[in-house]
């Protein structure tokens, strides 16, 4: 008897790790895109006198933007078409890319006045 074993392209490996790899780069884009979103008005807000507060508000925005790009990247993986998919995923990177050089400049421009 020969039984053709069949598998689907999910069940491959390469297939999972790189499924794997794109979703870790769409959540780290996502978490930049959050985290700008939330660090932009506490730096503005920070003073001498309360940075310690902002210090610790700052730190649990953080988590919550790691929730919220956890999140965002299930619901993107899981809904629409794989072509929509792929664009939402492409735009998200691209945004997120833009957001790190954003953040980048912004923190390094504020630590220089």
């Amino acid at each position: 008897m020969n039984e053709e074993i069949l598998t689907k392209p999910e069940d491959n490996i390469f297939i999972k790790f790189g499924n794997g790899v794109i979703s870790f780069i769409v959540g780290l884009s996502a978490f930049s895109i959050i985290k700008l979103v939330f660090m932009l008005p506490i730096n503005f807000m920070v003073t001498p006198e309360n940075a310690e507060l902002m210090e610790s508000v700052g730190a649990l925005l953080l988590i919550l933007a790691i929730y919220l790009a956890v999140k965002f990247t299930k619901n993107l993986n899981r809904t629409g078409t794989r072509k929509s998919r792929n664009i939402k995923r492409i735009l998200t990177i691209v945004i997120g890319i833009t957001c790190m050089i954003i953040t980048t400049v912004f923190f390094a421009v504020a630590k220089s006045m």
